[in-house]
């Protein structure tokens, strides 16, 4: 296989069938939790982790911030088994949403499947390979470059970068966002990066996002 490939996670775990046994064995594998990525996840967003502390944590807790979470198992198999733990990466607009009105459901549906169709280059079992929105898990890094784009993930923004995001969709507020890993680190999905180039570590994906919670 080349060094940089498509992956697609429900494409090729077709056919797989994972029992309650293994998921529960598999989980006890990981350090990190959904919750306690959420947990960490808010705490930097509040100011409460020290700056210092972001690779920490992604070396540390999520394994290697090279690889990600388990990053040395990129089988079918166990990408599937990380999707059902940390979550699917796909935006759906659920039937009980407040966005699902008249006038927002084909907006809302036409973002939903650009987010969940376009094409990102991540950092994942070592190697750089490109998924689409809906195929990214928690634990991959994120290689933002290149045009503006809506971002299809929460995510810390890594040492050694920078982006510029607007958050308005999110914040209402109008100006435009600088983000390191020593400043304003914490990236949320929905939210467009305008300019800049920087690696993030993927907290959050899909319905897990504070944007899919609204959705």
């Amino acid at each position: 296989a080349s060094e940089r490939e498509t992956q697609n996670i429900m494409g090729q775990h077709h056919g797989h069938q994972i029992s309650k046994e293994e998921l529960e064995a598999e989980q006890g594998k990981y350090k990190a939790t959904p919750d306690s990525i959420d947990t960490w996840f808010q705490e930097i967003q509040s100011g409460q982790t020290l700056n210092t502390e972001i690779e920490t944590f992604a070396e540390n807790v999520c394994s290697h911030h090279e690889t990600g979470i388990s990053g040395e198992a990129t089988d079918p198999k166990s990408l599937l088994i990380r999707q059902h733990i940390f979550g699917s990466g796909k935006f759906e607009l659920s039937k009980h949403s407040h966005l699902n009105t008249k006038e927002l459901r084909i907006p809302m549906l036409e973002t939903f499947s650009k987010m969940n169709s376009q094409l990102w280059t991540i950092t994942r079992g070592g190697g750089q390979i490109e998924v689409k929105g809906e195929d990214l898990l928690v634990g991959d890094i994120l290689h933002f470059d290149g045009e503006p784009s809506s971002i299809p993930c929460d995510g810390i923004i890594l040492p050694d970068g920078h982006i510029v995001v607007d958050e308005s969709t999110m914040t209402g507020e109008p100006e435009y966002v600088l983000k390191t890993s020593s400043q304003s680190p914490a990236v949320l999905a929905g939210t467009i990066r305008r300019s800049g180039k920087a690696k993030m570590f993927v907290c959050r994906v899909g319905k897990r996002t504070e944007f899919g919670r609204t959705c």
